[in-house]
């Protein structure tokens, strides 16, 4: 909580949305300190934490159905999954459809958004990937020129960033998303 009220206390305005990794109250300290911030959990973590219930002859199986829910087009579809999956694995591993539930209104917000933005916001690798990419350019630099240059800097690793994971096409790519979403279009959202 302290490291958004530092932030709030700098100028942080808003956050449109959190992609977080499960740490334990985060969801809860950005929500109170900024409202109408859409937090996302990351489907990575939350399947992850999900297999370590099931043993290793299921694994494949149990994340192929978990895949089903999230990879869903609407929420209606995902909780359907999600229904499906606690009738074929509750008997064995119940704990897993209990977790799911008791973290649904941080899953979706996922399907508010295009495929494209979905590959982007539903783990946090991606933006760990751009993070660090920034980190190298920005790293020997103390004094930056004027906003304009700045900028330059920083958008040019995101343009030289290798189009692999979820980011192997121009629209899917984080940076593209990051940009028009800076550039306020509010067609992404449906």
């Amino acid at each position: 909580m302290s490291v958004f009220t530092e932030l709030q206390n700098r100028g942080f305005k808003d956050i449109f949305i959190a992609c977080v990794d499960g740490l334990i109250d985060l969801p809860e300290a950005i929500e109170v300190l900024y409202p109408h911030t859409r937090v996302q959990l990351c489907m990575v973590h939350m399947v992850r934490n999900s297999l370590k219930y099931v043993s290793y002859k299921h694994r494949k199986e149990v994340a192929a159905d978990l895949k089903l829910i999230y990879s869903a087009a609407t929420e209606t579809e995902a909780q359907v999954y999600l229904e499906l999956f606690a009738e074929k694995w509750d008997r064995q591993y119940g704990s897993i459809s209990k977790m799911w539930r008791m973290h649904w209104s941080h899953v979706v917000p996922l399907f508010a958004f295009p495929e494209d933005i979905r590959k982007v916001i539903y783990t946090t690798n991606a933006t760990r990937s751009v993070n660090m990419s920034l980190r190298k350019v920005t790293r020997n630099h103390r004094i930056f020129p004027p906003m304009r240059q700045s900028t330059r800097w920083c958008t040019w690793p995101c343009t030289t960033l290798p189009r692999s994971g979820p980011c192997r096409s121009a629209t899917g790519c984080l940076h593209s998303t990051v940009l028009r979403l800076n550039l306020g279009s509010d067609s992404l959202i449906k």
